[in-house]
């Protein structure tokens, strides 16, 4: 486990990654990564920021703090409890959602209060959910108690 600062050039990097989520953050007060064997895990003031493993994606709390622009999904109170034990998302359980998105792309599960609490891979589109809510809509990627959530809260401060 080693842990450092990024470069500036790095940092700017970093920031160009999060900006293909549709995050804009100013990370002016430097950020620092933590390499371990499971991957890579950037925190910004000391918090989850993003990660490296399997593939790069933000962090929930991240998504909180910065609020992605796009790729956006609302859902039922229903839903919440599966999702966050594992589950793939079910058009049944979708109460609103971004109409940009497509198959293949990285999405953001919100509740109705607007708190994001997951990390999903499209399987639809929402011209596929307006025609047919059955079946799986995104699978899991990330959520609170998986591998990578619980090494952020191992490591921030």
């Amino acid at each position: 486990m080693a842990r450092h600062f990024l470069s500036k050039k790095d940092t700017a990097a970093l920031i160009l990654r999060l900006k293909d989520f549709g995050i804009s953050a100013n990370l002016e007060d430097g950020v620092e990564i933590e390499q371990r064997k499971e991957g890579k895990f950037y925190l910004y003031k000391g918090k989850p920021l993003a990660f490296e493993t399997v593939g790069f994606y933000p962090s929930l709390q991240a998504l909180n703090l910065f609020h992605p622009s796009g790729k956006w999904i609302v859902v039922d109170d229903g839903a919440i409890p599966h999702l966050t034990n594992g589950a793939n998302l079910f058009g049944k359980g979708i109460v609103d959602l971004d109409r940009d998105i497509a198959i293949g792309d990285t999405v953001f599960v919100r509740n109705s209060e607007g708190i994001y609490f997951a990390i999903m891979k499209a399987v639809k589109t929402y011209g596929d959910l307006a025609k047919d809510r059955t079946g799986e809509f995104a699978i899991m990627i990330h959520r609170p108690g998986d591998k990578a959530y619980n090494i952020f809260m191992e490591i921030s401060r």
